[in-house]
């Protein structure tokens, strides 16, 4: 059986362009150019966009990451190869894909739009039992939950506090620790809204973030916890010294400056996320074993970028919400 041909491509294809740092509905859909593939490149037709917090910081201003504008937002994808480059082999086109696409700076090649044309050592092959809006909220929350817990050398009957477990990143992080490093207790702090999701995808506690939690936390768990995942910021990695053992260690998404603990041994770790598609493939594996599941609470077609981004920086999500792209 032969194996299909690549695809003869559009010169454009729609894409959400920011012309410059704005508002969410400073995007606009236009045409945007389609590039055909060098050198191990794949181009991928994009059938699902993940949206992360770290798209509306970058869109605004307020996360000084490198752009060139006029630029296309989004680090996340699933959808299908379908042309290759020379030496780009590792996949057939009409392979389903996902990949975490952050490169060194934004530009008009990023994931909010029908094409993209990527080095395929981004790539992985997508979940096969996952659908596209589900293959497309994995890669960088998947990622960054994934690459927290290594980091952190989280080992088997320990117990982990999870901070913001609610989000796309700590829902994959209480998932991940229960079900792929066998966590003795997962405690995740979130609204009360959560809990039953939270419970439902492996949290052995739920706390509320609003109330006296460290109290409820000490009696819970008197013994205290070995890990803290941070996913929300502010003054949390400090806090946190309050509920760990000694030797504990506390991992951070949003905050950089180490705090000064008193207690032994106790060690904080900040973490950028970054691409690597052979764990990509992993996760990939989890999924299709059952280990996690993606819950999609929003969807959202191209032409609603700016509405899903209003919705994802005014934390309205519950798991992931993402664009799909048809």
């Amino acid at each position: 059986m032969s194996e299909k041909k690549d695809e003869a491509l559009p010169k454009t294809g729609k894409g959400v362009v920011l012309h410059q740092y704005g508002s969410a509905s400073s995007m606009k859909v236009e045409d945007v150019q389609v590039v055909p593939p060098g050198e191990g490149e794949v181009v991928i037709r994009i059938k699902a966009a993940g949206l992360n917090p770290a798209d509306c910081k970058i869109r605004s201003g307020a996360w000084n990451y490198p752009i060139k504008f006029p630029a296309v937002l989004g680090w996340d994808l699933s959808g299908v190869i379908v042309a290759r480059g020379y030496s780009a082999r590792r996949f057939k086109v009409g392979d389903e894909v996902y990949a975490y696409a952050r490169r060194p700076n934004v530009t008009i090649t990023g994931c909010y739009a029908e094409y993209i044309t990527i080095l395929e050592s981004y790539v992985a092959h997508k979940p096969t039992k996952a659908s596209f809006e589900q293959a497309g909220g994995i890669p960088l929350a998947g990622l960054t939950a994934y690459q927290g817990l290594k980091l952190v050398n989280f080992k088997e009957n320990e117990s982990i506090v999870v901070v913001g477990a609610s989000g796309g990143v700590g829902s994959f992080v209480v998932q991940f620790a229960k079900h792929v490093f066998k966590a003795k207790n997962v405690v995740g702090i979130a609204s009360a809204k959560s809990f039953d999701h939270l419970k439902k995808i492996g949290a052995t506690h739920t706390l509320d973030y609003s109330k006296d939690y460290t109290a409820e936390l000490q009696k819970a768990l008197p013994g205290g916890v070995d890990v803290v995942y941070d996913c929300f910021g502010g003054d949390w990695p400090t806090k946190a010294e309050a509920f760990v053992t000694e030797n504990a260690r506390i991992v951070s998404i949003a905050s950089w400056t180490p705090p000064k603990y008193t207690k032994k041994g106790v060690t904080f770790q900040a973490l950028l996320v970054e691409a690597n598609a052979p764990q990509l493939e992993e996760l990939a594996k989890f999924f299709d074993e059952g280990k996690f599941s993606v819950h999609i609470d929003q969807t959202f077609k191209l032409e609603e970028a700016g509405k899903a981004h209003e919705s994802v920086e005014q934390y309205h999500t519950t798991g992931k919400a993402v664009l799909k792209i048809d």
